[in-house]
C-alpha cells in the first residue's frame, strides 16, 4: 500500500474517484465519509496530478515500466469517468502526450531511453519491459511478445481511447529523429526537470540524461543507454554491491549519478565518487555483437549496421567468467569518464573503417578531463569541473523544453504542447 511514488499517487487518486462514483451513498468505514466525498476528492487530486504532468512532465521520466501504470489510471478515467467533465478531457490529453512520447522514443518497440525509474532485468533484457506490450498494441512493434500481456496493455486493448493515426507513422519512421526534453518537477530537491536527449536512427538509438542530477543518489535511475539493431543494449552504471534486488542493484540504478553528456550519437558519463564504496562498469555484450575489436583504450563493436566505439579514461578489465562473462567491463577507479560514439555502415564501409576513423582522431587526456576531436561530432570537451562543450558550445547552453523535435514543441511549465502532424497542427492544452 505504498502511496507516495508518482504512479502510485495517481493510481490511488483514480480509483478513489471511480469507487466513489460506484458507491455514492455508501459510507467508507476507513474515512467515515460517503462515496460522493471520495469521488470529489479523488477527482480534484487526479486533475491536479494530470495538469502537473502536462506542464512539467514525469519525475519517473520515460519509464519503461511506470508509464504503463500511468496509462492504466488514465485509461480508467477516460473510459469510466463522468461524461463531459474536464477529467475525461485531461485524461485524453495526457494519454495523447504519452503516446507521442512512446512513438518518438521507442526503438523497434522498446522504450530504450534513459529512465527515471526502471529495473535491472528489463534493462539487460529490454524485450521484457512492460511498455513493449503497449508499443505492440499501439504501433505494431515489437513483432512478437515474449511474456504474458501486461495489465496496462489489457486496459488499452479494451479502451475506447484511440491515439492520433499519425503517431503510428512517427513510430514506424526510422529517418533520423532527434528529441530533447525536460521532465519532472522535483520540489524536495529544489530542482526543475531532468534534461534528456534521444537520437533515433534506423540502426541504433542513443538516449541519456544531459547534465542533470549529477552526483546524486539514483536508486532506480537509468542514466542512459545505446540500443542497437537486434535489441542489443550498451550502458554504464555505478554500483555499491552485487545484489540484483537492492535499489540500486548491480546493473539497475546509479549509486551516484554521473554528469551525463548526451548529444545525438555521442554519450559520455563522467563519474566523481567520494565514498569508499561505489564503482562503475559497462554492460558491453561482446557475445551478442557480430564483430568486436580493441585498440588502445577503445573497444569497438558491430551489430548488423550499427557501429559502436567505447572509451574509458581509467583502466578497465573485461569479465571473463561468471554470469557476465564477455558482457562486462569493470573500472575500479573512483573517478572516470566513459565515452561512446555511435556510427553506421551508411557512413563507414565496415567496422575496420570506423575503428580507423576513431583511433586516428585526436584525443588528449588532461588529468581527469578529455579533449576529443570526434570524426562525426567535432570538438568535444569533457570533465567533472569544466563546462562540457561540443564545438565550443556548452552542451547545456539553456534549459530544454518539456519536449522538442520536428513534430512537437512544448515549453517546460507552459501546459501547451503544439504538434505538427501530417497536414494538420494540434494543440494539447493542460490549462483548462
Amino acid at each position: 500500500m505504498f502511496t507516495r511514488s508518482e504512479n502510485h499517487e495517481f493510481l490511488f487518486f483514480s480509483v478513489e474517484y471511480l469507487a466513489g462514483l460506484l458507491f455514492p451513498a455508501d459510507i467508507f468505514p476507513n474515512s467515515g465519509q460517503n462515496g460522493l466525498f471520495h469521488a470529489l476528492k479523488g477527482k480534484l487530486n487526479a486533475e491536479r496530478w494530470i495538469k502537473e504532468k502536462g506542464r512539467y512532465g514525469f519525475m519517473e521520466w520515460h519509464s519503461n515500466c511506470y508509464y504503463e501504470e500511468d496509462m492504466l489510471g488514465l485509461l480508467n478515467l477516460y473510459d469510466f469517468g463522468e461524461e463531459n467533465l474536464y477529467i475525461r478531457i485531461l485524461s485524453k490529453n495526457l494519454l495523447d502526450l504519452i503516446c507521442f512520447i512512446i512513438a518518438s522514443h521507442h526503438y523497434q518497440g522498446i522504450l530504450a531511453t534513459t529512465h527515471g525509474r526502471s529495473y535491472e532485468q528489463m534493462i539487460i533484457h529490454p524485450e521484457l519491459e512492460p511498455m513493449s506490450h503497449i508499443n505492440w498494441l499501439l504501433y505494431g512493434k515489437p513483432d512478437k511478445l515474449t511474456a504474458q500481456i501486461s495489465i496496462g496493455a489489457l486496459a488499452l486493448a479494451s479502451s475506447s481511447y484511440k491515439p492520433d493515426p499519425f503517431f503510428n507513422e512517427i513510430a514506424n519512421d526510422y529517418d533520423d529523429l532527434y528529441t530533447i526534453s525536460c521532465m519532472g518537477l522535483f520540489p524536495n530537491s529544489g530542482s526543475g526537470g531532468v534534461n534528456t536527449s534521444t537520437f533515433r536512427t534506423k540502426d541504433y538509438m542513443v538516449s541519456g540524461m544531459v547534465e542533470s542530477k549529477s552526483g546524486e543518489f539514483g536508486h532506480q535511475v537509468h542514466a542512459g543507454q545505446i540500443i542497437m539493431d537486434g535489441k542489443v543494449p550498451v550502458f554504464i552504471s555505478c554500483f555499491d554491491n552485487k545484489s540484483e534486488h537492492t535499489r540500486p542493484s548491480y546493473w539497475g540504478g546509479q549509486y551516484r549519478n554521473p554528469k551525463a553528456i548526451t548529444h545525438r550519437n555521442i554519450m559520455a558519463f563522467i563519474y566523481h565518487i567520494e565514498e569508499s564504496v561505489g564503482f562503475t562498469h559497462c554492460y558491453f555484450p561482446f557475445c551478442d555483437l557480430d564483430e568486436t575489436a580493441e585498440g588502445g583504450k577503445w573497444f569497438f563493436g558491430r551489430k548488423n549496421n550499427a557501429l559502436i566505439a567505447l572509451y574509458s579514461l581509467k583502466p578497465v578489465t573485461r569479465t571473463t567468467g561468471g554470469m557476465y562473462k564477455d558482457r562486462e567491463l569493470m573500472c575500479m577507479e573512483k573517478n572516470n569518464i566513459w565515452l561512446i560514439e555511435m556510427g553506421s555502415r551508411k557512413d563507414y564501409a565496415d567496422l575496420k573503417a570506423f575503428q580507423s576513423a576513431i583511433q586516428e582522431a585526436a584525443l588528449r587526456e588532461e588529468g581527469e578531463d578529455i579533449l576529443y576531436e570526434s570524426p562525426s561530432a567535432g570538438s568535444i570537451e569533457l570533465g567533472w569541473d569544466r563546462v562540457c562543450k561540443i564545438n565550443g558550445i556548452p552542451v547545456l547552453k539553456e534549459a530544454f523544453p518539456l519536449i522538442g523535435n520536428k513534430y512537437a514543441h512544448s515549453e517546460y511549465g507552459s501546459g501547451i504542447c503544439s504538434l505538427n502532424l501530417k497536414n494538420k497542427t494540434k494543440k494539447i492544452n493542460f490549462n483548462i
